[in-house]
């Protein structure tokens, strides 16, 4: 109920266009333009809520949609048309996290729950035509000064008992002739610090040892009926000490498996001396991979092969130095049974580790092939010169043995 001192304050100021209450406890300001301010006396958008350091509220905004009909249900549903040429967001949030806090800070933090149905954290539509660029979603994550908290762009913990579970599911239609370039997902991580960085860090586990299904770190697929190649995944780094790709356990392809090898490429080609000496260096031998180097991989069972130091001897250019980064210990939010939890039940990002690496050295297999095509080539000009050598013998012993007699 509305009292006297209400109308007698506010009145006037609705008189002359706004509502500005000089009541020492009001929380609404509306301007002449608009602007309606909550706990701000001047708001500068249309709607400004402000939660000051000293109130007690941890929310500055709420919306709870109770309804049971079929009907579609929105906590907040924001349109955004513009046929002008400025930037245009539909939600754009800014959450600035002082080096003096310990909490978690969220730029959005979604909790979607139901039993059936579909269920949307956030659905995101992005419909347009003309020229400019359009994101569905933008993300923009940067840290600077002392702090070692790890920063993520985008967190997803997705945890379900039934049906299918997409922690990001992304399509990228295009109709029409368009000539523009198309992302399902655009990546680009940039930093000038020392640490570990991931453009995508994937982790897939199980329950327990026993629980069935595939499971797949990244499964791709290129289904294109038109023109132009097709990659099911493209990697490029550039560099004689990097790698464009590097897999910590057996690999199999399905294909064909090839080296670029033309002579335009080329220069300084020279011919390989002494192959067969290369070769006579080397000894083949059986052995077990150690299974006690913690973090690393390699082949089981009996194997067998050549050592890089013999190799390395013989021939430097076909042994390399690798660092293999050790497998960190994946933290508790990505194994639901030993998710660690901060003081709100809520799940907590994985925390900042220092990778640490291991060094060795590793044969060029490949590269020995052309060495044993020469060794098979000198090899074989032995043993035609040494058939030449018997034929001119025998030929010697045939017109030597009328004198014998």
């Amino acid at each position: 109920m509305l009292q006297g001192k209400f109308f007698k304050t506010v009145l006037p100021l609705l008189a002359a266009g706004c509502f500005i209450s000089t009541i020492s406890n009001a929380q609404l300001t509306v301007l002449p333009n608009g602007n309606v301010g909550i706990g701000n006396p001047a708001p500068v958008q249309k709607l400004d809520v402000l939660v000051n350091a000293a109130d007690p509220a941890q929310e500055s905004g709420r919306f709870v949609n109770n309804s049971t009909t079929a009907a579609a249900k929105y906590g907040i549903r924001n349109t955004v048309s513009n046929a002008g040429t400025s930037i245009r967001y539909g939600f754009y949030n800014d959450v600035q996290a002082l080096s003096t806090g310990s909490a978690f800070s969220y730029g959005l933090f979604n909790t979607v729950t139901g039993s059936t149905g579909g269920a949307y954290g956030i659905y995101n539509r992005n419909n347009a035509g003309g020229g400019g660029f359009r994101y569905g979603f933008y993300n923009y994550t940067y840290q600077s000064g002392p702090l070692a908290n790890t920063t993520l762009g985008i967190y997803n913990y997705t945890n379900a008992n039934l049906g299918p579970t997409y922690g990001l599911y992304n399509i990228a239609y295009t109709t029409g002739a368009s000539t523009a370039t198309n992302y399902a997902q655009y990546n680009y991580q940039y930093s000038a610090g020392t640490s570990t960085h991931y453009g995508i860090f994937n982790y897939v586990t199980t329950a327990a040892a026993t629980t069935a299904g595939t499971r797949y770190g990244i499964w791709t697929e290129v289904v294109n009926s038109g023109a132009g190649v097709r990659y099911g995944i493209y990697s490029r780094a550039l560099g004689a000490a990097n790698f464009a790709g590097f897999f910590d356990g057996n690999v199999t392809v399905q294909g064909t498996l090839t080296v670029a090898s033309d002579d335009k490429l080329k220069i300084n080609v020279n011919s390989v001396d002494n192959a067969l000496a290369i070769i006579q260096q080397l000894d083949a031998k059986t052995y077990d991979f150690r299974t006690d180097i913690k973090g690393v991989s390699f082949p089981e069972g009996h194997q067998i092969g050549l050592l890089a130091s013999q190799v390395e001897k013989a021939a430097p250019m076909l042994v390399k130095e690798i660092k293999t980064p050790v497998a960190m210990e994946i933290p508790g939010p990505l194994s639901p049974e030993n998710a660690a939890k901060s003081g709100d039940g809520n799940p907590v990002p994985p925390q900042n580790q220092k990778e640490e690496m291991y060094s060795y050295k590793a044969v060029n297999y490949i590269g020995l092939i052309p060495v044993l095509i020469q060794a098979v080539k000198e090899q074989q000009q032995m043993i035609e010169n040494l058939q030449k050598q018997l034929q001119e013998q025998k030929a010697l012993i045939s017109r030597l043995k009328p004198s014998i007699k």
